[in-house]
């Protein structure tokens, strides 16, 4: 499926199907694969469609009602169809039948705005067809909304004519063959990359395969969640939840509220009943500890689970977006003070326990947050220093915390970071580089 011509548009309907999965998976308990097979023969027996939030179009024009079109944009935009009885009709006369899907009973002022809805989709041009008379010789009139719009601003077309003028084009149009979208057309990835911007997982993930790069933040094949991932968020959200409370209350709150978090986030969160018993005997046992520990030491002046994002220039002249949002945030001051602490929670092993590469990864992140939030005409922060906290104790039972103050050598060193893989991905030259690792999953899926 990757290799094909058509890899682009493959890769669409998979993350399409694996979406729909994840959304029903986390609207609905203990949801099961047979659950989800039903789910589909309804979709399949009843010819509906599986929408998705943002479809990539890779060719073609995207097909909707006026009332799908609200909050889009699009460059061009036809409106067929627009005569009396498509719009005007429907307020008036007993006889109709009305469909439970999309029903719309406006009055006159409605579906005006509905019109203007429609027409205000485009953002280079606009064309408002219609016929009056169809195909089984009935008359028709023109909508009365089109006759409202100011004569200059239209021009009006006689499609006799026009069909009759562009009759050759009509034969190419009938002929055409569909363009490729390879997934790896050099154009493509370089939009993507611009797209997607860079945050300090992506280029973790570029330093050690440029494949995975690939994969995983570039293309980004659809990809499940490890049980390390979904316990580790159910912390994260548990304690930005306690902090946020704390900041409203203007003091560090207590135990009992600490750990209730805990279980709401637990109950809240879409997991096995087998895995959350493994997560609750984990987790309370870690979070009541690493309570006890700190809860002293800890400040109300925060901001949890702060996003930000900045422009970085590249050598070549581009802009590229760096984006992260950062756990924890104590102004060491007061709430409006630019001196900061930042602060990063990780689950699992602890620092001591770490490779040297997975060291190098948490020392790069905390230099990655310094770099966005000391921002000049927009976050204007000064980091005064930087932790990592692990909510776990390590092997000897002892809670650990690594601290750093990312110098300007640090940072040096990771804008050379950036700009190397800008300029690697860029000019494709990291198709050709693979990470040379044995048994790498990401490098044999390459060059499979």
């Amino acid at each position: 499926m990757l290799e094909g011509d058509d890899s682009r548009l493959q890769l669409t309907k998979v993350n399409k199907l694996f979406n729909e999965i994840k959304k029903q998976d986390q609207t609905k308990k203990d949801y099961t694969l047979s659950d989800f097979v039903y789910f589909i023969d309804s979709f399949v027996k009843y010819k509906l469609d599986i929408k998705s939030t943002d479809p990539e179009i890779i060719e073609g024009v995207s097909l909707m009602t006026a009332h799908g079109s609200k909050g889009r944009e699009f460059s061009y935009v036809y409106i067929i169809n627009a005569t009396r009885k498509a719009w005007e009709a429907r307020r008036g006369g007993t006889n109709n039948i009305t469909l439970p899907i999309y029903q719309y009973d406006g009055d006159l002022e409605d579906e005006r705005r509905l019109f203007y809805v429609a027409m205000t989709r485009a953002k280079a041009g606009l064309t408002i067809s219609f016929a009056h008379i169809d195909d089984d010789g009935r008359e028709h009139e023109e909508s009365q909304f089109v006759g409202e719009i100011d004569t200059e601003f239209t021009i009006l077309k006689n499609m006799h004519d026009f069909e009759k003028n562009h009759e050759s084009d009509l034969s190419k149009f009938l002929n055409a063959s569909r363009s490729k979208s390879s997934l790896f057309e050099p154009e493509y990835l370089r939009q993507l990359f611009f797209k997607r911007g860079l945050n300090v997982s992506a280029l973790n993930n570029y330093l050690s395969c440029p494949i995975k790069f690939l994969y995983r933040n570039l293309i980004q094949l659809p990809d499940v969640s490890s049980s390390a991932q979904r316990y580790g968020n159910i912390i994260d959200i548990a304690l930005n939840n306690f902090f946020k409370k704390s900041k409203q209350e203007e003091k560090i709150l207590s135990k009992e509220v600490f750990m209730a978090e805990f279980e709401k986030s637990l109950s809240d969160y879409n997991v096995s009943e087998k895995e959350e018993e493994k997560f609750h005997e984990r987790g309370e046992q870690a979070m009541s500890e690493y309570y006890d520990a700190y809860a002293k030491s800890w400040t109300a002046k925060v901001d949890a689970q702060k996003f930000t994002e900045r422009d970085f220039k590249l050598s070549n002249g581009d802009n590229l977006r760096l984006s992260g949002t950062v756990d924890k945030i104590e102004y060491l001051d007061d709430l409006f003070s630019p001196h900061i602490h930042v602060v990063d929670h990780k689950t699992g092993r602890a620092y001591s326990e770490k490779t040297k590469e997975e060291k190098e990864n948490y020392e790069r992140q905390l230099v990655f947050y310094k770099l966005l939030l000391e921002n000049p005409g927009k976050e204007d922060f000064i980091v005064r220093n930087s932790t990592l906290d692990f909510i776990e104790k390590n092997k000897k039972g002892v809670f650990e915390q690594h601290d750093m103050e990312a110098t300007k050598e640090d940072l040096d060193k990771l804008c050379a970071e950036i700009d190397n893989c800008a300029d690697e991905v860029l000019s494709m030259k990291f198709l050709t580089m693979g990470c040379n690792k044995k048994d790498c999953e990401w490098c044999s899926l390459f060059k499979a």
